[in-house]
């Protein structure tokens, strides 16, 4: 799988039947997809591979 990053505007995605939504502004799809959406105008990017702290500590949790 892949982490993308969409653009402002841009939602979620439909790929080989499967439903892939947006999470806080990013989808990961399998990589096919990925090389399909990276190569046209369709608004992804990648996305970093570290998580948002919000996401690394979901529910309010911090690290101690």
């Amino acid at each position: 799988m892949v982490r993308l990053k969409a653009d402002p505007g841009v939602g979620g995605v439909s790929y080989g039947g499967q439903e892939y939504p947006l999470v806080k502004g990013c989808l990961e799809v399998p990589e096919e997809a990925a090389k399909e959406l990276l190569g046209g105008a369709w608004g992804y990017s990648l996305a970093s591979r570290q998580p948002a702290p919000e996401e690394a500590f979901p529910e309010g949790k911090t690290k101690r």
